[in-house]
């Protein structure tokens, strides 16, 4: 009994992946979140960076600073892209439909995994109307049975774009290219 403590300490410690590079990208990509006193989806600071992992994983790391303070964090894992972008493509064809419709709802797109420090990690993708004429691809990160629903990152349908293309540049490697190491010295 005295030895499995020191082992589960050992093991989890040995699991811990560390960020061995980081390099910020250029985007026009802008997460919104709900501002319950305008009563809208409001624009906040939003950055993207591609991530080396010591574990060999390549990330896009978007965050977006919340009100308070909160950060949300969505690590799209590179490998995956085809499936995050079937998510969006999905997202891009109900959001046609609704507006040619007029309907306002908020349904499941699905998940895919996503990069994760610990037990393992999916983003969901969900469809979200702001009111029949306004519609957001909303992202939570989900891990050990929980998502972080109150972290949701919304994407207007000019966001959505720019995040399918980043993530289509993730997976054919032009994406973070030029390493600012090398260039500043």
């Amino acid at each position: 009994m005295k030895l499995i403590l020191p082992i589960m300490l050992a093991l989890t410690l040995g699991a811990c992946t560390t960020l061995e590079q980081s390099n910020r990208i250029s985007t026009r990509l802008v997460g919104k979140e709900f501002n319950s006193i305008a009563s809208r989806y409001l624009d906040r600071p939003t950055f993207a960076a591609i991530e080396r992992m010591s574990d060999k994983a390549t990330v896009l790391r978007v965050k977006m600073s919340m009100y308070g303070s909160k950060e949300s964090n969505l690590p799209f894992l590179q490998g995956r892209s085809a499936a995050y972008v079937a998510h969006i493509d999905k997202f891009l064809e109900w959001e046609a439909l609704a507006k040619s419709r007029g309907d306002a709802l908020t349904k499941d797109i699905g998940r895919v995994p996503a990069w994760s420090n610990g037990p393992s990690g999916d983003l969901k993708f969900v469809f979200h109307s702001g009111n029949a004429a306004t519609h957001f691809l909303a992202i939570s990160f989900c891990a050990a049975g929980t998502c972080l629903d109150n972290q949701t990152v919304y994407f207007d349908a000019a966001s959505v774009q720019e995040l399918r293309r980043l993530l289509l540049a993730l997976d054919d490697g032009s994406l973070g290219k030029a390493s600012v190491d090398s260039v500043y010295k």
